[in-house]
């Protein structure tokens, strides 16, 4: 089975990455990681960790959260000591939050921003499960990282994350020259439920304030919990993000579907090929200015699992190139 997997995604492993053929393309080396690194991950993935992780979310959803609060602590910290940051925790902005600055920049200099919501279903995760990504892209010298501290569901359903997330980027905003960031610079970027976040944040900001960009990995686009059937048969079980999660998450939220009623700023989409997810991605990607990039043979998770380190190194790149363009 392993090796018909890797057949199966190596076929593809001379597909380029046609949004960013200008700059980046996979090659068959890289290719040939992410699939050996995606497989050795599912080979060796705790017994039952999703399920583990639903009644985590389901439990919480009636009163116990000693499950929801293990899950919501764990962090891939493995390595993260390479990139060289300067780290400043944040509370005097309206939710807590972390900014990432290249050690390489100067006091006077304005940086690009990336405010960053991190993934973990809107129910799991926290600053510290985005940590090694921010890290990542500070260090390229290129942008300052500011990630943000969202309340998390069921103790805090929807519209509440959204609200206040809404809240603290104006409040970034606002303060920019302070942080050391170029306002005309800013973007909003965030992986699977932060992703839909900063979706959804963008989509409520006023026309007066101006985002640059998007940066989305493996974003849920939208919150209905019907998976199309082709992907939730192929990858509903054993792949990382198992559609039972996923329903878990749904009901904890109790979010509305996605309505983008603006136009999107330029946006980088970058998702995984074994996915529940994937199709509506795919669907996605084609209603404006998005550029698409699908990571043949990868699962989702890439940014915070900590076992598919080839993903996670393209998505640095990619994200790199992309937001210092």
């Amino acid at each position: 089975m392993r090796k018909e997997r890797i057949i199966t995604a190596l076929i593809f492993s001379f597909v380029a990455l046609l949004a960013l053929a200008d700059t980046f393309v996979v090659t068959s080396q890289q290719q040939k990681k992410i699939t050996d690194e995606a497989e050795d991950w599912i080979d060796n993935m705790p017994d039952g960790l999703q399920d583990k992780m639903s009644d985590a979310v389901n439990h919480a959803l009636h009163g116990f959260f000693s499950e929801a609060t293990y899950f919501r602590n764990i962090a891939d910290t493995v390595g993260s000591s390479k990139y060289r940051v300067n780290i400043k925790d944040i509370y005097d902005l309206i939710l807590p939050a972390r900014l990432y600055s290249p050690q390489t920049s100067q006091n006077s200099e304005k940086l690009p921003l990336l405010i960053y919501f991190h993934g973990g279903g809107w129910s799991l995760g926290s600053l510290n499960t985005s940590d090694k990504f921010c890290r990542a892209l500070a260090a390229g010298g290129k942008l300052k990282v500011i990630s943000i501290d969202y309340p998390l569901a069921p103790e805090h359903p929807y519209p509440q994350a959204l609200l206040q997330t809404e809240a603290a980027v104006e409040d970034i905003i606002k303060n920019a020259s302070q942080i050391g960031v170029d306002p005309s610079e800013i973007s909003l970027g965030g992986d699977g439920a932060g992703g839909n976040l900063a979706l959804a944040v963008y989509e409520k900001l006023p026309a007066s304030v101006k985002i640059k960009s998007l940066v989305l990995y493996y974003p849920l686009v939208d919150i209905n919990s019907q998976i199309e059937p082709n992907p939730k048969r192929m990858y509903g079980r054993g792949y990382g993000f198992d559609t039972r999660l996923w329903e878990a998450f749904v009901e904890a939220y109790n979010g509305k579907d996605l309505t983008l009623n603006k136009s999107l700023p330029s946006t980088l989409l970058i998702a995984p090929s074994r996915d529940i997810i994937i199709e509506k991605e795919r669907n996605f990607s084609g209603i404006g200015n998005i550029k698409f990039v699908e990571l043949e043979g990868a699962l989702h998770g890439f940014i915070s699992d900590g076992h598919q380190p080839t993903a996670f190194q393209i998505a640095v790149t990619l994200t790199d190139k992309f937001l210092s363009k």
